[in-house]
């Protein structure tokens, strides 16, 4: 056939739509439905081209062909509530977990990009539930709650991802040490127990993770627990691959078990800072 230019293309747009709205056999009266909208978008005739995806559509209510049609054109023309429409008409008839996954994760970028705390907490818990939720990008979805505030959701997948064995230690522990900062300083979420918990696993994990260090070091500085302070330093000096770090830190652990009133484990950490 020959090429059909953009003039053209109303025009054929038109044509098919007429042969649609004629057929008897409903499956082919959607693709030619779809046809005509391409027709009509070709043309630029965007409204048009909307009427004939949601033609399409009629018979087969989940057609993912219509639905990325239809979303093509509200991502270019930025109407966000019939975009995020279409991906949950598309999710009630999708079965397949891998699918949902897809169009969920969709959505979460659309729900980002417009700031929709609530409504993006609500999608991560729905992804949550999906039985390959273990094979999603988890931490990258906490990174993006984080920056919209949505810091509970950003909490449940750090933690998650951190459990999974699957992933790096390097990873994980990075999760964790993200979980403990949230623990730490979301006055909604402050548990500076939980946040420990997380920077010591973070330091288990990775042996020497300077930033959860530190912020072990922060925690118990702010709560003046001499104790774990000194176990801290402790740590910091175990994990030392240098002799004058390790000296260092065998210093302070020293320091603050004596300032604990615990001569004796002053006086064990001490040789290690001669």
């Amino acid at each position: 056939p020959r090429h059909v230019d953009i003039g053209e293309s109303g025009i054929l747009g038109r044509l098919q739509k007429a042969e649609a709205e004629a057929c008897a056999d409903p499956d082919l009266r959607s693709w030619l439905h779809l046809g005509a909208g391409l027709s009509f978008e070709r043309a630029g005739e965007s409204e048009a081209a909307l009427g004939e995806y949601h033609a399409g559509l009629s018979g087969h209510v989940e057609c993912p062909v219509a639905h990325g049609a239809l979303r093509r054109i509200y991502r270019r023309t930025g109407d966000i509530e019939p975009l995020l429409a279409s991906y949950g008409n598309q999710l009630e008839g999708e079965n397949d977990p891998n699918r949902q996954a897809a169009l969920r994760l969709q959505r979460v970028a659309v729900l980002h990009a417009k700031g929709e705390v609530a409504a993006l907490e609500a999608e991560v818990e729905e992804l949550l539930t999906l039985p390959n939720a273990d094979l999603l990008p988890l931490a990258s979805l906490g990174i993006i709650c984080e920056a919209v505030q949505a810091t509970t959701s950003a909490l449940k997948l750090y933690t998650r991802a951190a459990e999974l064995e699957s992933l790096a230690p390097v990873v994980r522990a990075a999760c964790l040490y993200q979980a403990g900062l949230l623990l730490e300083e979301v006055e909604d979420l402050e548990d500076l127990d939980a946040a420990v918990a997380a920077h010591e696993r973070a330091c288990s994990l990775v042996p020497g993770h300077v930033m959860a260090f530190e912020a072990l070091e922060r925690i118990h500085a702010g709560t003046e627990d001499s104790t774990a302070l000194a176990a801290v330093f402790e740590g910091e000096a175990g994990a030392a691959e240098e002799d004058s770090v390790r000296a260092f830190y065998s210093l302070q652990a020293g320091e603050q078990y004596e300032a604990a009133g615990d001569p004796e484990a002053a006086a064990r950490v001490y040789p290690a800072a001669l």
